[in-house]
């Protein structure tokens, strides 16, 4: 439930591939794409406050888009947009797609890839509207072990 709206999971948002279990009860931050590029000269998250143990929401693509001629191609990943805001300070990850929803994450979950320690969810539904800082975010996936 956000802001008295009931969101359903599967339908409104779920968890993505390498997303960790855990509750985790934050701030919000939103961090842009999610980029760190020293080499294009393009930061997300610079001069932004304090981020340690925030939910970091962050935006599929890049500045120029999400397409293979981005500038930012190798920073179009998902893992690597983890692995950025996990070294900023991310509690949890909620990813956003302003953009084309073929972009969007697969649903499916894959059991051979290893999880994050941290929560990782897409969120489908518009969040601009939203005026949240603190929330509690929830992932529980039961994972089948491999003999």
């Amino acid at each position: 439930k956000i802001n008295c709206e009931l969101w359903e999971g599967g339908l409104d948002f779920y968890p993505i591939d390498g997303s960790g279990n855990g509750v985790v009860n934050a701030d919000t931050y939103f961090a842009g794409f999610g980029i760190h590029a020293p080499d294009l000269n393009y930061n997300s998250y610079e001069g932004s406050g304090d981020k340690q143990g925030k939910i970091f929401i962050i935006e599929l693509g890049a500045p120029d888009g999400n397409h293979p001629h981005s500038k930012y191609v190798e920073y179009l990943k998902l893992d690597k947009k983890i692995t950025e805001a996990k070294e900023h300070g991310a509690a949890a990850v909620i990813f956003i797609n302003k953009g084309d929803a073929d972009n969007d994450p697969v649903q499916e979950l894959n059991s051979k890839v290893t999880p994050y320690d941290i929560p990782i969810i897409f969120v489908k539904k518009d969040l601009d509207y939203l005026e949240v800082d603190d929330i509690t975010l929830q992932v529980e996936i039961e994972r089948s072990r491999s003999t």
